[in-house]
């Protein structure tokens, strides 16, 4: 229990009449005024403290809500992108499966179909001159003149459409058909150089 003056229900009367005893008393008191004003600057101290934390925080917090509004905004425009680039590499696959069919395609009406053995590619080979047969049809003679002439591809068309290399030659298709040149009429002309004396 401290001292009867702190009470809350403290009276004056209750007072000592004695001198000593009220020396006592504001001394006691002047004390504990200075102990409540030590209190009282640690608290004001504390109160700055925690004015100045309160107001980095408010700072922290407003630039987080900032960045969060960003990351926020960043994140539907990558969706957006993301769902964009998934179109077009589904287009992309689409337009490359239908190249793939047509090169197929194209190979198979140019060159010939593909073959495989021991797990390995191979592209059929002729040799050179080698003559396509025709069932029911002769050979020409071997003594009529042979004029070659080759129906060959452009450079363009010779290019592999994926990627970019010349193509290799797989196969070459002979066909022979007899050609008949008519004969010519002409004139001759005979001219005779006769010299300054004659002749």
């Amino acid at each position: 229990m401290g001292p009867f003056w702190f009470d809350k229900k403290y009276n004056r009367k209750d007072l000592p009449n004695d001198v000593e005893l009220l020396k006592d008393i504001i001394d006691g008191l002047a004390v504990a005024v200075q102990q409540l004003q030590q209190q009282n600057l640690l608290l004001q101290q504390e109160v700055m403290d925690l004015r100045y934390q309160n107001e980095e925080l408010r700072k922290e917090v407003a630039f987080l809500r900032e960045e969060n509004q960003q990351l926020k905004e960043e994140n539907i425009r990558l969706r957006e992108e993301n769902a964009q680039l998934r179109q077009e590499n589904a287009q992309l696959r689409e337009e490359i499966e239908g190249l793939k069919g047509e090169i197929k395609l194209f190979r198979a009406e140019k060159f010939g179909k593909k073959s495989e053995k021991s797990g390995k590619h191979h592209r059929p080979r002729f040799k050179e001159g080698q003559k396509k047969k025709h069932p029911g049809r002769q050979a020409l003679p071997e003594h009529l003149e042979r004029v070659r002439v080759e129906y060959d591809l452009s450079e363009e068309e010779k290019r592999c459409p994926l990627c970019d290399e010349v193509m290799e030659k797989i196969q070459e298709i002979i066909t022979e058909q007899l050609d008949v040149i008519p004969a010519t009429l002409q004139v001759m002309s005979g001219a005779k150089i006769i010299g300054p004396l004659g002749g």
